[in-house]
């Protein structure tokens, strides 16, 4: 995009020494056009306005995943939400313009219902990986995608408080 938060030709932003490691995903608003996401293994979770023309007034905050970060995505009716998934199987949810931590849970494999489980963690835990988060606008639902060694793909609701509600599951990859 270019700096300034307009269109067509002209200089595109660079924000260069915000993260100390490799950005591993940027996201945009899905409606806030200028504000951009970035997440890095440094991390740290870098949200800009693009359209502040100065590259060292573009950063509006900085949240601390405490871990690589490997997916971003924002959710929400006004997209205030932003949801994170790490290296390490962890989350964190925040409410972003107050910088505010609303959930975090270290390891998703100790806590997350799997479709056919009797408990939670059943079927191995340590086989569980999750895939990407993903906002279904209409339903206004935060939805989280998780996979298992043999293929099974299963996809929970985040609730409020952490709660997490399977919807739906797909077998054998």
């Amino acid at each position: 995009r270019k700096a300034g938060g307009g269109g067509g030709e002209g200089k595109v932003g660079r924000y260069a020494d915000v993260h100390t490691d490799l950005v591993t995903k940027v996201a945009f608003h899905p409606s806030r056009r200028a504000i951009l996401a970035s997440g890095s293994e440094d991390g740290l979770i870098c949200m800009y306005d693009t359209g502040v023309g100065q590259a060292d007034e573009a950063l509006v905050c900085i949240l601390n995943a405490e871990c690589p970060v490997r997916d971003l995505t924002f959710f929400g009716v006004e997209g205030d939400g932003l949801a994170s998934l790490t290296g390490s199987e962890g989350t964190m949810v925040w409410h972003w313009p107050s910088a505010t931590r609303a959930l975090s849970i270290e390891d998703l494999r100790e806590v997350v219902p799997v479709m056919g489980a009797k408990e939670v963690g059943e079927q191995g835990g340590g086989g569980l990986f999750s895939v990407q988060y993903h906002y279904d606008q209409g339903g206004d639902r935060l939805l989280l995608a998780l996979s298992d060694v043999e293929g099974q793909l299963t996809v929970l609701q985040v609730m409020p408080g952490g709660v997490f509600h399977p919807v739906l599951q797909l077998q054998q990859g």
